[in-house]
């Protein structure tokens, strides 16, 4: 090969062009990136709910009066979202569906059990949980393969790794 095809990525080089796409086409191939879509197309199912728009994807603002008080772990789809396809927190189907759980229950605390909010928020996390029931042959691989690069000395396991100063815990703080 010739400098200016080297240069320009020709001639079956391994050229600049090729390291960013060969680093992407790994970080996908890593299995919390795959188990975290797989979360996020749960998640998706019931995104555009009109109930899920109006309660759910965003946090309860501050200014609600007794809410802070009353409920010492908000959550909401948004934050789950942001869980899944940004910090790739969850490495399990179990801690996913903890959080679906408490969004559920929070909105049962803060209002009624009989509320429509509340009963909203109890319909989408049933339909979060049959999607991930639903996708229990792909998620198990791939949670036992988190697992197994989280035993292993040397390896990346993302948020689960010791850093300078302590340990990041298994989850972000909730909002």
């Amino acid at each position: 090969a010739t400098p200016s095809q080297l240069s320009k990525g020709g001639a079956g080089s391994a050229g600049a062009g090729a390291a960013p796409r060969d680093r992407k086409r790994d970080r996908n191939d890593k299995p919390h990136i795959h188990l975290a879509r797989l979360l996020e197309s749960a998640v998706m199912k019931v995104w555009n709910r009109p109930g899920c728009a109006m309660w759910f994807q965003k946090a309860v603002p501050s200014n609600v009066p007794g809410y802070k008080e009353k409920i010492a772990k908000p959550i909401d789809l948004g934050t789950i979202l942001n869980r899944t396809k940004v910090q790739f927190t969850y490495r399990e189907r179990t801690t996913f569906l903890e959080d679906v759980d408490l969004m559920y229950k929070n909105a049962e605390k803060f209002n009624t059990a009989a509320s429509p909010i509340t009963l909203e928020a109890k319909e989408i996390a049933r339909v979060i949980r049959e999607e991930v029931a639903a996708l229990s042959d792909q998620l198990t691989p791939l949670e036992q393969e988190c697992a197994r690069q989280r035993r292993k000395p040397g390896t990346s396991g993302g948020r689960h790794d010791k850093k300078k100063g302590g340990t990041a815990s298994a989850s972000a703080p909730a909002r």
